[in-house]
């Protein structure tokens, strides 16, 4: 009896001997093939990242799967209110509170890029991120020959438009001209009977800045159609209220004409009249039935379905001059980029890289958001097919420079100036703030 009792507690010993050796930290010595060798854990890391659009429940799957290779590097995400989120940044990092990886907007890499931290070559070379993504993504976030973003997603301009009030109105066919779209919405708005003036149902709501949402990037992306030359190749002067010469060297002012365009369907006095001041935003008169077509991004339509859920919406490609050897149309997304005071920026960078090196997780984080991938030639909806083809612009300072074209659209449509006028005071204030950075 008593032998065996001594076996049992001899057993016991050596199962806690060695058992708790074998749990143990790093500098633990183990035999494997008769020799010692030493088992290192590794450091664990711990990163912030803010966001603004996306919900924790959007991207705690991805820092899952993260996880599961990298168990030593833990994200904490939080997402941040659109309204102040610039401000919030530009403060915490000033005050070295700030996140190891935060989101910015595509064009504000000129006004925020000392905040910032380059990737490495053994992220991304040069080479490699022009052609793993949309020429946009190399053109905002490249500067001085280093990478300072990697876009999730894109976005761009196209045409939404109910299919049913297409179909009502016998219009079979998606127009792709701004040609076709004077006349498709000369069909579609209706007025009051006598009374030319007063519109009940818009054809296409542009024409305005207040009730547009994104006004400004319709008319920028028509400058790009007309040829404006909206900044000098030094972007160091903005220039889209200058004058091209026609072949037979007569001058045109190709930046006025668009505005004078985009401005037209505001105006009682021309063809194209099809919206004024009186109606909601845009995104709302669409889903209420009360405009037919609307220029915007593919994130305007969950906000159209959630206001309406039973609508028909049609998407095309964003129209174009006739007769245009080129497809122009603009893009809006934004990116992610790592903090020039974060401490663990390798870290940073490397899950970064993994949300678009990773198929499965770069698949679920797009499926989740419902938006167009910033991989190029990625296959999907019109705006995918869009992606490679659409343009961007340097701007500086980017929500000053917004205000002025949306101030220069109220000065032709509130104020009545003339397009000239109006746009070379948007010229001048531009430039104005451009000295800021020079």
């Amino acid at each position: 009896m008593f032998t065996k009792n001594k076996n049992i507690i001899f057993l016991i010993i050596s199962l806690i001997i060695f058992g708790s050796g074998a749990s143990c930290g790093g500098g633990q010595p183990v035999e494997e093939n008769g020799e010692e060798t030493e088992i290192i854990e590794e450091e664990e890391i711990n990163l912030t990242m803010w966001g603004v659009f996306d919900d924790s429940a959007i991207i705690k799957p991805l820092i899952d799967e993260f996880n599961e290779e990298n168990p030593n590097i833990k994200i904490s995400y939080s997402k941040k209110d659109y309204v102040d989120y610039e401000d919030l940044l530009v403060d915490a990092i000033a005050s070295e509170e700030g996140p190891d990886i935060f989101t910015i907007h595509n064009d504000w890499l000129p006004k925020h890029r000392a905040k910032m931290s380059p990737m490495t070559d053994d992220v991304f070379t040069l080479e490699e991120y022009s052609q793993t993504f949309v020429d946009s993504a190399y053109e905002d976030f490249v500067a001085d020959n280093k990478i300072y973003a990697i876009p999730l997603y894109t976005d761009n301009l196209a045409l939404i438009y109910n299919k049913r009030m297409f179909t009502d109105n016998q219009i079979y066919e998606e127009p792709e001209t701004w040609d076709e779209i004077i006349q498709y919405s000369k069909i579609l708005t209706k007025t009051v009977p006598g009374n030319p003036n007063n519109i009940t149902t818009s054809g296409i709501a542009l024409g305005t800045a207040d009730n547009i949402v994104r006004s400004n990037d319709v008319l920028l992306a028509l400058m790009m159609q007309t040829g404006t030359p909206i900044i000098s190749d030094d972007k160091r002067s903005f220039n889209f209220n200058q004058f091209r010469k026609n072949p037979d060297g007569s001058p045109y002012y190709p930046g006025t004409s668009a505005l004078e365009f985009y401005t037209s369907f505001s105006n009682t006095g021309k063809q194209s009249y099809s919206w004024n001041s009186s109606f909601e935003n845009n995104i709302s008169a669409f889903a209420n039935g009360r405009t037919a077509m609307i220029a915007g991004y593919s994130y305007f339509i969950p906000m159209i379905e959630k206001m309406n859920p039973t609508i028909s919406i049609g998407t095309t490609r964003f129209p174009q001059i006739k007769g245009s050897s080129s497809y122009i149309t603009l893009t809006n997304y934004w990116a992610w980029g790592v903090s020039r005071s974060s401490e663990k920026k390798e870290a940073a960078w490397k899950f970064l890289k993994f949300l678009v090196t990773d198929d499965y997780t770069h698949d679920t984080y797009l499926n989740s958001v419902d938006k167009p991938s910033a991989i190029r030639n990625a296959m999907g909806d019109v705006f995918d097919e869009q992606a490679n083809k659409a343009g961007t612009l340097y701007k500086g300072d980017s929500e000053e420079f917004d205000k002025i074209i949306t101030e220069m659209i109220n000065n032709v449509v509130k104020y009545n100036q003339s397009p000239q006028i109006a746009i070379d005071t948007a010229a001048r204030e531009a430039n104005e703030m451009l000295k800021r950075y020079y």
